[in-house]
């Protein structure tokens, strides 16, 4: 899992959208470094905040939650109930995204 967060962290830096400071040489001397720069610079940040805006999915959680239940046969459906007893369909209403 570790790798697969460190790629997705590269490519956000790659879009520029972030900042990659490795585990391995982490320190707080480099995490200063950056962040000086940052408040010297702060166009870098509004740049990284566009950035960040074009690779996002704002409706992500509903699309996907809609694809899976587009796959359930409708008469499974009634059947599909949340832990508190709610239809699965109500999920997205109450989600925190």
């Amino acid at each position: 899992a570790d790798q697969q967060q460190l790629e997705n962290a590269r490519q956000l830096v790659q879009a520029g959208a972030a900042w990659l400071l490795e585990e391995s040489t982490m320190t707080p001397a480099a995490l200063a470094k950056l962040l000086q720069k940052l408040f010297r610079h702060p166009e870098q940040l509004e740049a990284a905040a566009a950035a960040a805006r074009m690779l996002g999915r704002p409706n992500a959680a509903e699309a996907l939650a809609d694809m899976v239940m587009r796959r359930v046969p409708a008469d499974a459906r009634p059947d599909m109930l949340c832990p508190d007893g709610d239809p699965a369909g109500n999920v997205m209403e109450r989600a925190v995204i």
